[in-house]
């Protein structure tokens, strides 16, 4: 849940559990969550949201260990509200 939070932007209506800083350029909004809540800010010191300012999706998604090791996933080639055939979600 946490991760797709993330991508679809639920997670910035958790107010409660992250410090959330609003940035902008020319291209992108970028949202920086500080988590509060203890568990979390053991694993995780940040996590960056990159927002594409022209349909709004999601365009990079980065968390930045407490270690400083960090995970980055980058959306491109995206294709939104796409028609998909029923047949792709038959799974017998």
């Amino acid at each position: 849940n946490f991760l797709v939070g993330c991508i679809n932007g639920d997670i910035l209506n958790k107010t409660n559990d992250f410090k959330i800083e609003f940035k902008e350029n020319d291209n992108q909004y970028y949202v920086v969550l500080v988590p509060i809540a203890t568990k979390m800010k053991q694993m995780i010191n940040e996590i960056h949201i990159y927002f594409d300012k022209k349909d709004y999706s999601v365009t990079k998604l980065k968390m930045v260990e407490q270690g400083g090791d960090n995970t980055s996933i980058d959306f491109f080639n995206k294709k939104l509200n796409g028609n998909i055939s029923d047949e792709k979600f038959n799974f017998n």
